[in-house]
């Protein structure tokens, strides 16, 4: 399965009034986890069924970013170009505003694309089972897999 083991490790509020995305078995969100002292952006994770809604796992192992402001002090950040920008949370917003969460759109498709299609692409949920209607066929009105 696509989805890995899960195991708690953010404690999160979803934020949104919008519901999150789902495909039946598992929600994922986007979100910023400590936003008081460290503040990260995180593509996050957990059952439908779950009882604890605010626990989350992580896509992808981690956040995509973190700024430590403990003191006030400097920071580096990790822009989704690859740049790095060091200075307090003001500058680095200054420096890069909405583009923090907008410009790590597609690394953020492409780690759902990963997620929910598996390492090889192997489909998941209900992509699952079209996947394996369109293996088969009528042929002298008997069901058979396909051979192709």
């Amino acid at each position: 399965m696509a989805y890995g083991t899960w195991s708690r490790q953010v404690v999160h509020n979803p934020t949104s009034d919008e519901p999150d995305a789902s495909d039946g078995t598992v929600r994922v969100a986007l979100v910023i986890d400590n936003p008081g002292t460290a503040p990260a952006l995180a593509l996050v994770w957990q059952r439908v069924d779950a009882q604890a809604k605010d626990e989350w796992s992580f896509i992808g192992g981690s956040y995509l970013w973190q700024i430590t402001i403990f003191g006030g002090g400097n920071t580096t950040y990790s822009h989704a170009d690859a740049t790095k920008f060091t200075g307090t949370l003001d500058e680095i917003i200054a420096q890069y505003g909405a583009r923090m969460i907008d410009d790590w759109a597609p690394a953020i498709n492409a780690r759902l694309a990963q997620f929910f299609e598996g390492e090889e692409g192997t489909p998941v949920g209900i992509e699952l089972l079209f996947a394996t209607l369109r293996g088969w066929q009528f042929q002298a009105g008997q069901l058979v897999k396909k051979t192709v």
